[in-house]
């Protein structure tokens, strides 16, 4: 019982290594100071474009049902 938990969580860990090397952002240790503050700054800006775009499809489908509903 023990061996499969430890073995899920090993696979998870490596999934999860796999995944962050994948990423075109990914600070490489042979990167210098500036690339590598770069990409860690390009990482927060495209998670917060994400959440932007997010939040500007929510707002913009509240307005489209606000307007279906008074336009009744």
């Amino acid at each position: 019982m023990q061996n499969d938990v430890f073995i899920k969580q090993v696979e998870n860990k490596l999934r999860e290594e796999v995944k962050e090397e994948s990423d075109i952002f990914f600070v490489k240790p042979t990167d210098g100071k500036f690339v590598g503050a770069a990409k860690r700054f390009l990482r927060k800006f495209r998670r917060f474009f994400v959440f932007a775009q997010a939040a500007l499809i929510g707002f913009m489908t509240f307005l489209l049902w606000l307007i279906g509903m008074l336009s009744t």
